[in-house]
């Protein structure tokens, strides 16, 4: 189990004058993975406000992603923090992509960068949002504003849920039928912290800023 509480971690930069082929792209930022083949062995992390995950920027091929989770039983929990995608000359990284099953739910955060949801995957946003078609629009609990564009394929899916503390104008919703999604009200764990203004100044990932702690 991964708690990130404070820090910065960045991809590694594609430097062109050391590597090449296959290593011209940025670096992931972090990774949550399965490795096994049961979904008890599937990694889980949280991520509050003091957070920066950056993607790896590549100037000769593509950007790396700054937060991938993997595999059914991986799970991310986001209440806050920046998620920024790596820039590259081809294409650019995603600032979050979920695969093969795994759940991201997303509380609050800033989010630079397209989110993509492939194979089976499933990401959720608690608060009052709308979607039409690839934009995602609307605000979490604590007033983080959210304007993203994500994209889905094979299965993916984007679960628009209501929150307790919020009173929406409307129902979340999806354009152009604008037809209600499954909107259940739960009453999920809240970060109340202060929002922050980052330096993304790069800071050793060291156990001050990510603390592993016991399961769930």
């Amino acid at each position: 189990i991964l708690v990130g509480t404070g820090g910065a971690i960045n991809g590694s930069y594609a430097d062109p004058s050391f590597l090449e082929g296959e290593y011209e792209n940025g670096g992931d930022g972090l990774h949550i993975n399965n490795g096994q083949s049961s979904e008890l062995t599937g990694s889980k992390g949280s991520f509050f406000n003091s957070v920066a995950i950056v993607g790896g920027d590549s100037p000769i091929g593509v950007g790396g992603n700054a937060l991938y989770v993997n595999g059914f039983g991986s799970e991310a929990k986001i209440y806050g923090g920046s998620f920024i995608a790596g820039k590259g000359s081809k294409d650019n990284g995603y600032s979050i992509l979920v695969q093969n099953s795994a759940k991201v739910h997303v509380y609050s955060g800033l989010f630079d960068g397209e989110i993509k949801v492939d194979r089976n995957a499933e990401i959720i946003f608690y608060g009052c949002f709308m979607r039409d078609r690839l934009q995602v629009t609307g605000t979490f609990a604590d007033e983080t504003y959210l304007d993203v564009l994500i994209r889905t394929s094979y299965g993916g899916e984007i679960t628009l849920t209501a929150v307790s503390e919020q009173d929406c104008e409307t129902a979340p919703s999806v354009s152009p039928t604008n037809f209600p999604t499954v909107s259940p009200r739960p009453t999920p764990e809240f970060n109340h912290g202060e929002r922050t203004t980052l330096s993304f100044v790069e800071i050793s990932l060291s156990l001050a800023s990510l603390l592993l702690v016991g399961l769930f």
